[in-house]
C-alpha cells in the first residue's frame, strides 16, 4: 500500500482525500467552478456572461468572477443591506456588475 492510499484510508471518515489533478486525468468534484471552467474549455466553450441569481453578500459571486474572468459577471441580489455589502465585495472585480433585482414567477415590485 502507498503513502496516499495510507493517507486517504485514514482522511476517508472526514470526508477528505487526496489527489492530484493533472492535465490527461483530471479529477472532478473537489470545486464546482474549476469543474465548470475545465468542461467548458474541453468543448470550446468560452462563456461570455456569468450569473449569479441571489448573490446574497458575494460568497459565490467573488469566485464566479475569477473563475471567468473573461466573462461578464452578473449579480442579483434585491435586499438593500445585501446588496450594499456585495456592492462593496465586488468593486475590486471590473467584470462584475451588481443589479439589485429579483427574479420570480410575476412580474411586480415588492
Amino acid at each position: 500500500m502507498t503513502f496516499v492510499q495510507i493517507l486517504n484510508k485514514l482522511l476517508r471518515p472526514l470526508g477528505a482525500q487526496v489527489c492530484k489533478k493533472n492535465k490527461y486525468r483530471p479529477i472532478y468534484g473537489l470545486d464546482w467552478i474549476d469543474d465548470a471552467a475545465d468542461i467548458l474549455a474541453a468543448r470550446g466553450i468560452t462563456p461570455n456572461i456569468v450569473m449569479d441569481i441571489g448573490a446574497n453578500r458575494g460568497q459565490t459571486s467573488k469566485r464566479l468572477a475569477r473563475g471567468f474572468p473573461q466573462a461578464g459577471v452578473h449579480c442579483y441580489e434585491p435586499t438593500p443591506a445585501s446588496c450594499q455589502v456585495l456592492t462593496e465585495r465586488m468593486m475590486r472585480f471590473s467584470n462584475a456588475k451588481i443589479h439589485s433585482h429579483a427574479f420570480g414567477p410575476e412580474k411586480k415590485t415588492a
